[in-house]
């Protein structure tokens, strides 16, 4: 809400991060009949958050041609899903921690640590 008030000069761009921003709207609204903006509630724009995260992460040269990313939703949360081909949920190695003190016998230093770090956040219930 506050750059759709800032880009149609309802409100002033005090912040000078976003300044720049502003200005590049507002110039290139100038090439529009018409134009209008909505605000989309956070909870509802993970999608574009996700993406703008993804595209400040890669350097593109545009002299090659770029393929389309393809994108599907899955049925249930990242975290619910198995890793690895041990068909072991995410938080295994975090309950088995908790309930006998123990660790996967592959486990590294690093591992132990992380594991110990982690069950910090958890509990069992039931």
């Amino acid at each position: 809400m506050l750059v759709i008030h800032q880009v149609k000069e309802e409100w002033e761009t005090r912040d000078a991060k976003l300044a720049p921003y502003s200005q590049y709207v507002t110039k290139l609204s100038q090439n529009f009949e018409k134009i209008s903006f909505d605000h989309v509630p956070r909870e509802d724009n993970r999608m574009a958050d996700a993406l703008a995260t993804l595209a400040v992460m890669f350097d593109l040269n545009l002299e090659f041609e770029l393929h389309p990313i393809q994108i599907t939703k899955r049925d249930v949360p990242a975290y619910c899903m198995n890793v690895g081909n041990d068909n072991k949920p995410w938080y295994f190695d975090i309950k088995q921690y908790i309930k006998c003190r123990e660790y996967s016998y592959e486990a590294s230093e690093n591992d132990k640590r992380t594991i110990r770090r982690l069950v910090m956040n958890f509990f069992l219930s039931g």
